[in-house]
């Protein structure tokens, strides 16, 4: 009965023991020493190591900064230490192109950096509701918790389209680019008071306000203007009337003419008359 009584004491007094203290360990000291040979301390002090990557503004990138649980701390055997092993100095995160306001937060918040909104600002390039501007801009080394001013897009700035009407293609063109705006393409139409080539109207109409970068179409006139060809022989001024996609016809010779006789005395339609290529194209020289 002694032996067994004693038994009993030494099983209560180890057990005692172990649920006290014998089952816990005592975290390492790992810092100057190399991941592979941190790791290695962990589980030789009796715990299951990991490793966990922290910015630091103090530790070059690669370098072991401590555990978690600290060194020192006692904790059960067979628990997770992790080593920490430092990224160095976080930059600034790049915007994607669809980070919303809450994306980019948590961006920050990964890099251990903090932030104010902005107030939201035209942007050609970001769509409305996603990051445009970042302050300090993206890229820059900065310290942990350095707070980042972020600014949302509110989309392209609205512009009205300028008048052009009455402009030539080219200048039309570089009017519309200068107002933000680019040019789509053209579409020909008759103005009986436009100038082949030049511009009539566009599509969207004049002082129609659309988002900056938006595409306007010019609509050209296709009039073809009768020359002045007083004086010209009937041959040369068929010629020219040809040349500009006109059908010369001969017409009746007219009397008290300041012109030589064979030369053109006047057309119909008058010179200076605008006329529409796809319905009436015949002149009328009259010698």
């Amino acid at each position: 009965w002694t032996v067994l009584v004693l038994v009993m004491v030494i099983a209560v007094a180890v057990g005692s023991w172990w649920v006290a203290s014998g089952r816990y360990g005592e975290v390492p000291q790992v810092l100057g020493q190399d991941i592979t040979g941190a790791r290695s301390a962990v589980e030789q002090a009796g715990f299951t190591s990991t490793v966990s990557e922290i910015w630091s503004d103090d530790d070059p990138a690669d370098a072991v900064t401590g555990t978690d649980p600290e060194t020192g701390e006692r904790v059960v055997r067979g628990s997770e230490v992790a080593v920490l092993v430092s990224k160095g100095q976080p930059t600034v995160p790049e915007p994607s192109d669809s980070d919303t306001l809450a994306s980019y937060q948590a961006k920050l918040q990964d890099r251990s950096l903090t932030w104010t909104v902005g107030a939201d600002v035209w942007d050609d390039d970001a769509p409305a509701g996603v990051v445009a501007k970042v302050s300090p801009t993206s890229g820059t080394t900065v310290d942990t918790g350095t707070e980042v001013t972020v600014q949302v897009s509110k989309g392209p700035r609205p512009v009205k389209v300028p008048g052009v009407s009455g402009m030539t293609e080219k200048k039309a063109t570089q009017t519309l680019e200068n107002a933000g705006l680019k040019v789509s393409g053209t579409t020909e139409a008759f103005d009986a008071d436009v100038d082949g080539g030049d511009v009539i109207s566009t599509d969207p109409d004049t002082d129609t306000e659309v988002p900056s970068g938006s595409e306007v179409r010019l609509v050209i006139s296709s009039a073809v203007t009768v020359p002045d060809l007083s004086g010209k022989s009937m041959e040369d001024a068929a010629e020219a009337l040809r040349d500009a996609g006109l059908n010369p016809v001969t017409g009746e010779a007219v009397s008290d003419t300041d012109e030589d006789a064979g030369k053109v005395a006047e057309t119909s339609p008058s010179s200076g008359t605008r006329l529409d290529p796809s319905r009436n194209t015949t002149v009328t020289l009259h010698p």
